[in-house]
């Protein structure tokens, strides 16, 4: 049975959380919430988890809840009066009904928490998540370095006398 690695984020308690993101203050939340979604999708890509970045409606007046996807990242903006921590609730609630779904639930949010393990997800704290994708680039920058280091030429391959021969013929 396959099963459908998913990984759900408190957008905010994360953005709060990390150090970077202390720069852009309250207010330009917008490119902080665009340099998240970004870093996760490309964790995502790399691990092959489906990832889920739920944000409360913070100034927002649209009434309704509000989905977009960018890239492979499912962005969940709340309706107005819902908090990001009761949409988690009940999202990790739905997903791990299925033994399909591996849930992993990422917020330092210690009630968050409690509720999270009782519905038979993991958490991570918004810290852990840092470091989890942080190793996560480092293991990608040392693919490519690999890849770069270990580049093939067909000299590689073939035989001493066989490069002697193209070589006399490479000079006439």
């Amino acid at each position: 049975m396959k099963q459908n690695r998913i990984l759900i984020v408190d957008g905010y308690n994360v953005i709060n959380d990390w150090k970077k993101f202390s720069t852009f203050g309250m207010e330009n939340l917008a490119a902080a919430r665009e340099i998240l979604i970004e870093e996760l999708s490309e964790y995502g890509a790399f691990t092959g988890t489906s990832i889920e970045v739920v944000f409360d409606a913070y100034r927002n007046k649209n009434p309704m809840a509000r989905k977009q996807v960018f890239d492979n990242v499912s962005v969940f903006y709340t309706k107005v009066h819902q908090t990001a921590d009761s949409y988690i609730e009940k999202r990790t609630a739905e997903l791990t009904v299925s033994r399909k779904n591996i849930v992993m639930v990422a917020t330092s949010d210690g009630a968050e928490q409690q509720f999270i393990l009782g519905k038979g997800a993991s958490r991570i704290s918004s810290r852990e998540l840092r470091l989890e994708m942080d190793r996560a680039k480092r293991k990608i920058s040392s693919k490519i370095n690999k890849k770069v280091n270990d580049k093939s030429f067909i000299s590689d391959s073939l035989d001493r006398e066989i490069l002697d021969v193209l070589g006399e013929w490479g000079k006439k």
